[in-house]
């Protein structure tokens, strides 16, 4: 006997795979109809998590518009009394223009206006700019120099208008009179 198999295809493997029995071709077509119902399902998820993602971009992006449009909403708030004030000083002058004590009350009105206006704005992180002593291109801007014998070179004289910086950027320089 020969232990040489015949290439003639009597091999018993050979004849499995190459035939199937109808109970085969209907496990396949089981098969294939599963996997497609489960790509279709997958299909699907994946387009409502597309949607799900873009919907949830579309708000985010009105989300920052909506709080960027409305973001000065509550210093507008704070402002108006403070417009209120200025109101009511500027009738009040308006009715006792002739009675020096009239006029010292105006003053002392628009003195408390001034302080409101100030505390608003430390409120909402603005400064005023600390214009005394060494001159600092950084947040004052010399407008004038004049000789002194009283302050030394490069010192600040005289503030012509207050500077302001909100959190760590100066928003306006403090126009400074220095020392020469």
């Amino acid at each position: 006997m020969s232990e040489h198999v015949s290439e003639s295809g009597n091999d018993p493997e050979s004849t499995e795979t190459q035939t199937q029995t109808p109970g085969d071709a209907v496990a396949d077509q089981a098969i294939q109809t599963a996997l497609e119902v489960a790509n279709a399902e997958h299909r699907d998820q994946l387009l409502r998590v597309r949607a799900e993602s873009e919907n949830f971009k579309r708000r985010l992006q009105q989300d920052k518009e909506t709080a960027v449009k409305y973001a000065l909403e509550g210093f507008i708030k704070d402002l108006i009394p403070i417009l209120d004030g200025f109101d009511q000083a500027m009738a009040f002058a308006d009715q006792s223009k002739e009675n020096q004590a009239d006029t010292e009350s105006v003053m002392s009105g628009f003195v408390l206006i001034q302080q409101q206006v100030v505390g608003l704005l430390e409120k909402s992180s603005v400064v005023l700019i600390q214009a005394d002593g060494e001159f600092d291109p950084h947040c004052h801007q010399a407008i004038s120099q004049v000789a002194s014998d009283t302050v030394p070179a490069n010192y600040i004289v005289q503030v012509a208008q207050t500077g302001y910086a909100y959190h760590d950027r100066i928003v306006r320089p403090a126009m400074v009179i220095v020392s020469t």
